[in-house]
C-alpha cells in the first residue's frame, strides 16, 4: 500500500481506513493468508527529499515496513478500519505487478550495531531528550510515556520515539533507511535536540 506523506516504523501502530476497491481486495487476500502487507511512501510531484533513495520509475521511496493486521472491522459498505502493527524494515527491489495493487519484491533490512557502548549511550540520550520534551508539553500517548522509563530494546526505543516525536518527513525517511543503530540513535538525538531548542528556554 503506497501512501503519500506517510512513514511507518516497526514496533508502532498505524490505523488505516480502507475504502478503495483495490485495497479492499488486497486486505481480503492478506486476511485470508498471513495478515501482513507493506506500507511504502509515495514520492510527491515536487520530487523526492534530497539524498533519500527512491525508485524513480515507480515513484516510491525504496524503504518501507511490513505490518501485521492486529485488528480489523469491516462495515456493511465494504470499507474497513484496521490497526496495522509494524514488524520490520524492508527494501523494495522490484515490482511483480502494478494493478490492481502493487506487489513488490522485498529484501529484509537488517539492523546492525557497531559499538554496544555507543548504542547504550545513544539510548540514554534519546530517552532523556524525549522525556524533557514530554515535560515541556509535547504530547505523546500515555503508553509511550511509560515506555520512556523502561529498559526496552534499543531498536524498539529508536523506532517508537521516531514515530511519535518527529513530524518531519525527511527526518523520518532518513531514520527508516538507516541500518546502523548507532547512527540512527545519534541522528534521532540531534533531531530531538533541535526540536527541544525550538521550544525556547524553559520557565
Amino acid at each position: 500500500m503506497i501512501l503519500p506523506g506517510c512513514n511507518f516504523f516497526p514496533f508502532t501502530p498505524l490505523p488505516l481506513h480502507i475504502f478503495e476497491p483495490r485495497y479492499r481486495a488486497m486486505l481480503a487476500l492478506a486476511l485470508e493468508s498471513d495478515r501482513m502487507f507493506c506500507i511504502g511512501t509515495r514520492v510527491e510531484p515536487c520530487g523526492p527529499e534530497p539524498g533519500l533513495p527512491v525508485d524513480e520509475t515507480a515513484g516510491v521511496y525504496v524503504h518501507g515496513t511490513v505490518g501485521l493486521v492486529r485488528a480489523c472491522v469491516t462495515a456493511e459498505d465494504g470499507t474497513s478500519n484496521l490497526l496495522l502493527e509494524g514488524l520490520r524494515r524492508v527494501l523494495f527491489t522490484g515490482w511483480l505487478r502494478e494493478e490492481p495493487y502493487r506487489i513488490a519484491v522485498l529484501q529484509p533490512v537488517e539492523t546492525f550495531i557497531e559499538n554496544p557502548v555507543t548504542v547504550e549511550t545513544g539510548v540514554k540520550r534519546v530517552l532523556a531528550i524525549a522525556g524533557t520534551l514530554v515535560d515541556r508539553g509535547v504530547r505523546c500517548p500515555p503508553q509511550l510515556d511509560l515506555k520512556l522509563n523502561t529498559q526496552l530494546p534499543a531498536e524498539l526505543i529508536a523506532d517508537v520515539v521516531s514515530n511519535y516525536f518527529l513530524p518531519n518527513l525527511e527526518q523520518r525517511h532518513e531514520l527508516l533507511a538507516m541500518e546502523c543503530l548507532d547512527d540512527r540513535l545519534e541522528f534521532l538525538a540531534e533531531c530531538l535536540k533541535v526540536q527541544l531548542g525550538a521550544l525556547g528556554p524553559s520557565t
